[in-house]
């Protein structure tokens, strides 16, 4: 599990690198600020779960829906199998969906285990 928590911290900050391209677009309106919100709570997630604590899967809770509205996803490395034409795209996006909510339930199972360790 210890490992696993890692993997999650390292695909955290693999996403602030492969956003911040992202961030030199930016422009102050309520869509652009939730973005950088999440860039942040990104770092922030990924420095809690290095330490193994609750709030940073918490953390990933809240990011799940702005990480699919953005479509900023941990996998978007995969995204290099589906370069080609534009009828791919939309099978990246299912599957990088899928491979998020896997993360999710991998998130949550892991969140148990550190609640019942921590009583």
């Amino acid at each position: 599990m210890k490992y696993l928590i890692y993997f999650l911290a390292i695909l955290d900050l693999a996403t602030c690198f492969y956003m911040d391209f992202l961030l030199e677009m930016f422009v102050f309106d309520f869509l652009h600020i939730l973005f950088l919100l999440l860039f942040i709570s990104l770092i922030a997630s990924a420095t809690l779960l290095v330490w193994k604590t609750k709030l940073g899967i918490l953390l990933n809770f809240i990011q799940f829906p702005f990480r699919v509205y953005f479509a900023i996803y941990s996998f978007w490395f995969i995204s290099s199998l589906f370069k080609g034409t534009n009828e791919i795209a939309p099978q990246f996006f299912i599957f990088a969906t899928i491979l998020e909510i896997c993360r999710l339930i991998i998130s949550f199972i892991i969140y148990q285990k550190l609640k019942r360790t921590h009583r």
